[in-house]
């Protein structure tokens, strides 16, 4: 099933040919969808996306704050507020890591290894972006209008799913839970 959410992913729930989008046979809802073929020319993207967060976290996590507007009044001040920080002291050496080319193609291949290994497991459907599996699978479930823009497409996919798990009960807890939480905050 692709859920309408950047953090969920594709999961399977069910063996009912009627219980939705049925990613793994073919029957009277259409051809199997080639989400196991998909799902393994993304290995490569997917460990480039984590190095990337990797290189993010590593280099700028925990950042200096921005200062009061009353702690910081000339240069002497805003001067020594950013090279006095713990991030300033850390970040050359964070830096330099991240710098260090093989430190990055080990960084990939490591996160290769790992997608590989949940491709084989079938760990995949939890693992791997469904956003980016609905965007490349969208061609095969839906053919959209030539004048639209291609969000409008994958926004028309993702309410039709959305839609069909309302309609059949099936609403990730995931998705109920955040709903709960916007409606209280309102």
């Amino acid at each position: 099933m692709f859920f309408p959410k950047q953090t969920l992913s594709v999961e399977p729930e069910s063996d009912d040919p009627n219980a939705g989008l049925d990613v793994y046979r073919r029957d009277d809802h259409g051809p199997r969808l080639p989400v196991d073929a998909l799902s393994s020319e993304l290995v490569w993207w997917m460990a480039c996306r984590h190095t990337i967060k990797r290189l993010r976290n590593l280099c700028w996590e925990n950042s200096i704050p921005v200062p009061k507007p009353t702690g910081v009044t000339d240069l002497r001040s805003a001067f020594e507020h950013i090279v006095n920080s713990e991030w300033y002291g850390r970040f050359p050496r964070a830096a330099a890591q991240a710098a260090e080319q093989s430190q990055v193609q080990a960084w990939l291949t490591e996160a290769e290894a790992g997608y590989s290994v949940d491709l084989a497991s079938g760990n995949w459907l939890r693992t791997f972006a469904g956003n980016e599996l609905l965007r490349v699978a969208r061609g095969y479930i839906y053919q959209p209008p030539n004048r639209a823009p291609s969000s409008a497409y994958e926004l028309d996919v993702a309410k039709s799913v959305a839609k069909w798990q309302v309609d059949n009960g099936r609403v990730p807890d995931e998705l109920k839970e955040l709903l709960a939480a916007i409606q209280n905050k309102i």
